[in-house]
């Protein structure tokens, strides 16, 4: 009988070990006939505003929702440049894109892939800044006199003091540290005026029972609000985030020792560790040889995000184009390993001999 896969991520063995937990969440939310806003929305805003020290949390459609609704909030829109880091998911640049802002793309540091604080310039004109605390890794940024959001979709465990930001970005993703059981996000910030604002936002313009303001210029309001189910289901794994966070750091610990020599990310002992990455040359010789082990294996990112097809299908560069050699070069040797809490030990160590053996 062939051994089951070493997956990414692994849901069901996840849900398996909270299933009783998660379930009578999900049920007792059915059964309150609360199911848009309430009391479990408030209590998760809450939560999640504790975890990262900030006042206030507003629970949002999704992760890239609230980007989006951050920097609308914030003022920012057509007309104005986002500084992004080269290297990120494409909700990132997404998001200022459907703002209608330009983004400015920054290389990221040499040896890690997040964005250079030193190549932030004053001469880009620059009218807000989007830091992306990639793999749940701490960006760290300069002083700046502009706003900044922070897409720290990936960062729900970490143990960092509080990141200089106007506006932090959590998403509930399945996938992510925490996860719910679908689409969801939460956006913290210490100004009630704006948490006002991007809550408004996400619920039509509502600024009182059946009236509606328009929050930013030329923006049509919309609806983007967390339900009650995925709150109650993410708070049930919320209480299971140190245990994930402090799992993920010791098979991250184990890589190292053995696979230090494919030169993995640094790591700071506060990092919430979303993703394990290797870099090596023989990546696709590496991620062949796990597959062909029922291991699973991803590329976090193949293409910098300005060597993307959406920037470059109208000029036709080379698909491997870009203009941040450090990004560049990240991109063409990264891989990530398996690095999530339901890892038994042996599949750790099975993860290993492939990997050294490829």
């Amino acid at each position: 009988m062939d051994a089951p896969p070493i997956r990414m991520v692994d849901l069901e063995r996840r849900h398996a070990r909270l299933s009783a937990s998660v379930e009578q969440a999900a049920v007792a939310v059915l059964r309150s006939g609360q199911w848009v806003g309430g009391e479990k929305v408030r209590e998760l805003e809450e939560e999640m505003a504790q975890l990262f020290s900030r006042q206030w949390g507003v629970g949002v459609g999704s992760g890239t929702d609230g980007l989006i609704m951050a920097l609308q909030a914030l003022g920012i829109g057509a007309g104005h440049r986002v500084a992004v880091p080269a290297v990120s998911f494409f909700a990132t640049v997404g998001a200022v894109l459907a703002v209608g802002a330009t983004p400015i793309f920054i290389d990221i540091l040499e040896d890690r892939p997040l964005m250079d604080p030193d190549k932030l310039s004053g001469s880009m004109n620059l009218d807000a800044v989007m830091a992306v605390d990639l793999f749940g890794m701490y960006c760290p940024l300069p002083q700046l006199d502009i706003p900044v959001v922070r897409d720290s979709a990936q960062a729900a465990g970490w143990s960092h003091p509080r990141p200089p930001a106007d506006a932090i970005c959590v998403s509930l993703y399945p996938t992510k540290t925490i996860g719910g059981a679908g689409d969801g996000g939460v956006v913290l910030c210490d100004d009630s005026n704006l948490a006002e604002r991007i809550r408004s936002l996400g619920n039509h313009g509502r600024v009182a029972p059946h009236v509606h303001a328009r929050i930013q210029a030329d923006v049509a309001p919309g609806t983007s609000r967390l339900d009650a189910i995925q709150a109650a289901i993410a708070l049930v794994h919320l209480e299971d985030i140190q245990r994930r966070v402090q799992r993920r750091r010791a098979i991250a610990t184990t890589y190292e020792q053995h696979l230090g020599h494919l030169n993995p990310l640094p790591r700071h002992p506060a990092d919430a560790l979303q993703r394990f990455v290797l870099q090596s040359p023989r990546r696709d010789q590496i991620r062949s040889s796990m597959s062909a082990q029922g291991i699973q294996s991803d590329c976090c990112y193949p293409l910098p995000l300005d060597a993307q097809p959406f920037f470059t299908q109208n000029s036709n560069p080379t698909p491997a184009d870009s203009a941040h050699p450090n990004a560049r070069a990240y991109c063409e040797q990264a891989f990530s390993l398996p690095c999530h809490a339901e890892l038994a030990d042996e599949d750790v160590l099975h993860v290993i001999d492939v990997v050294s053996n490829s």
